[in-house]
C-alpha cells in the first residue's frame, strides 16, 4: 500500500526532507536517483560558507559505482549556474571502494523556462521506491538543519509494504536517523504531519493508473522538460 505524507516544517530540526533524502542515499535503496531543484547551493562566504554536496559525500551509498544520479535545475543559470556545476562535480567525485565513481548526469532547463520544481525519486530496478515533491530546494535554509531555516512543505510518497523504505521514512518523520549530520530532533519541535493512503478506487486515480506508473511518468516528464548538459 502506498502512503502519502504532507510535512510542514516547524523548526530547525528535524528536517524530514533532508533526513529522508540522505537516509535513502546512504541506505542504497535505489540504483537510480533523481534530484531536481531550483537552486543547488555551493558557496564560499567570509562566514557561514555552505556546500550542499558535503552532506551527500558524508552519506554515500554502500556501492556508489552501482548507482546513477540525475540532477535537474535551475531557476537562474546566470546567478546559480556555477554553483550547480560545482555541486555536480563534487557528487561526481564520490568513489567506490572498487575505484569507480558515482555516475552523475547533469540536466538543465529547456530554453528560457525557469526551473522551480523540487523533486526527488529513488528507483530500484526501474521501480520507484520513494518520491518527494515539495517546496524545498537543495540550499542551506531548506535542505540543512542550521540557523536561518525555512518553513517548507514537502510531500513524501512511498510503499509502506516495503519494509526498508517504510522504516526509513518513519525514522525521518519521527526525527531519527543515525547517518552523519542527522542528529537527534529538538524536543517538542516535531513537524506537522498528515499521512494518508493512496486510494486506488478513487475515479481520478483509477483512470490514471497505479501510483508507481504515475511516479515513473513524473520522472519522464522531468527528463522531457530538460536537456542534458
Amino acid at each position: 500500500m502506498f502512503k502519502i505524507a504532507a510535512i510542514l516544517r516547524k523548526s530547525q530540526s528535524p528536517n524530514v526532507f533532508r533526513r529522508a533524502i540522505l537516509s535513502a542515499f546512504s541506505g542504497g535503496i535505489g540504483d537510480e536517483y533523481l534530484i531536481c531543484s531550483g537552486f543547488f547551493q555551493e558557496k564560499k562566504y567570509k562566514v557561514n560558507s555552505y556546500y550542499a554536496s558535503d552532506s551527500f559525500i558524508a552519506n554515500v551509498p554502500p556501492k556508489p559505482c552501482k548507482a546513477t544520479v540525475t540532477t535537474v535545475g535551475i531557476y537562474d543559470p546566470h546567478t546559480w549556474g556555477s554553483q550547480y556545476n560545482d555541486f555536480v562535480a563534487k557528487l561526481s567525485s564520490i568513489k567506490c571502494s572498487c575505484g569507480n565513481h558515482l555516475s552523475v548526469k547533469q540536466r538543465k532547463r529547456k530554453g528560457s523556462n525557469k526551473w522551480h520544481a523540487k523533486v526527488f525519486v529513488a528507483k530500484s530496478n526501474g521501480q520507484p521506491r520513494l518520491a518527494i515533491v515539495g517546496s524545498s530546494n537543495i540550499t542551506k535554509n531548506a535542505f540543512d538543519e542550521k540557523k536561518g531555516w525555512n518553513r517548507e512543505c514537502d510531500v513524501l510518497i512511498w510503499n509502506s509494504s516495503d519494509a526498508q523504505v517504510d522504516a526509513l521514512v518513519r525514522a525521518a518523520i519521527s526525527g531519527g536517523g543515525d547517518q552523519p549530520g542527522l542528529g537527534a530532533a529538538q524536543d517538542g519541535q516535531a513537524p506537522e504531519v498528515f499521512i494518508s493512503s493512496y486510494d486506488t478506487e478513487d475515479p481520478l486515480n483509477f483512470r490514471r493508473g497505479s501510483i508507481q506508473s504515475r511516479l515513473e511518468l513524473l520522472w519522464q516528464d522531468v527528463i522531457d522538460a530538460s536537456d542534458e548538459i
